[in-house]
């Protein structure tokens, strides 16, 4: 017992353990630099070994106060030193186990009592007429992801195996040239969702913010009309007021509400806090990607 209490409070095992402390920070800087943050998180900050190495550290460093004393004043300079080190680590672990990250979005004027989560959650929902199952499991977003989540469950009589077998970093959608009908494809953003990218079909009704925004869209009222005519020419309605802002022209001005104007690629259409911008339609366009 004595033997490895020397050892588990030993300066030697407190070097050690720095030296693979600054190692791994050192990887889990390359690995962010090359594959975001988050690679970062799932192989070094959230994994098993870093999270025991840093308790193992703090076991170390208060042992060591007490085993050499370092309470007494002509050693407090080697104090501060353990003290602060420790404070980190309690730091460190209210954050990862009690406290949580997210996003709170508070408009002027406005009270809010919602955030959105940090997290990301694969959310499983099933129903079978009479049976809903549902189920939810964190994850870190990156390609070691793949094969980190699975789940079987049954439901109507019927046997279900759920797995992640790849993930796709940065994925993207786009349009590309075939046989199906028009296709419209919008960036769209406002201050609570930030920059999306939306594919519409005449008929579509899409909501974003506190708009509704429809491509030849029927049976709706107070909403973005986005319209589509003979020939490809596209023309929009508001509700409200819109800034246009020609990007190749360098024209600005403000566009009445309740009237139809021309809506042209490369500008820049904001109506309350909602940016519109073309970035692509096609007549024939083929799948999504």
């Amino acid at each position: 017992m004595r033997k490895i209490k020397n050892l588990l409070f030993s300066m030697e095992l407190t070097g050690l353990l720095l030296l693979l402390f600054a190692i791994a920070a050192a990887v889990a800087t390359f690995i962010e630099n090359d594959f975001g943050t988050i690679a970062a998180k799932a192989k070094v900050y959230n994994a098993k070994w870093f999270e025991f190495m840093l308790l193992l550290l703090a076991i170390n460093m208060t042992g060591s106060i007490f085993k050499h004393k370092m309470y007494m004043r002509s050693k407090w300079t080697i104090l501060l030193f353990h003290v602060a080190f420790l404070i980190i680590f309690i730091g460190a672990a209210i954050t990862r186990y009690i406290s949580y990250e997210g996003m709170m979005s508070i408009r002027e004027g406005e009270l809010s009592n919602e955030i959105v989560s940090d997290e990301t959650y694969i959310r499983v929902w099933a129903e079978d007429g009479n049976s809903t199952y549902y189920t939810e499991d964190r994850i870190l977003p990156t390609p070691a992801s793949a094969g980190k989540f699975s789940d079987h469950f049954s439901i109507g009589g019927k046997s279900v195996s759920i797995e992640v077998v790849e993930y796709f970093s940065n994925a993207g959608e786009t349009i590309i040239e075939g046989e199906g009908g028009p296709m419209l494809w919008l960036v769209l953003s406002d201050e609570q969702s930030g920059r999306q990218d939306y594919y519409f079909e005449p008929g579509d009704l899409k909501k974003l913010g506190s708009y509704q925004i429809g491509l030849n869209a029927e049976n709706a009222t107070n909403f973005i009309d986005i319209r589509l005519a003979e020939g490809g020419n596209m023309t929009i309605q508001s509700p409200d007021s819109i800034s246009f802002m020609s990007m190749m022209a360098g024209v600005n001005k403000m566009l009445s509400p309740d009237t139809v104007h021309p809506f042209q690629p490369m500008a820049l259409y904001r109506i309350g806090d909602v940016s519109i911008v073309v970035s692509n339609f096609m007549t024939k366009p083929g799948r999504v990607w």
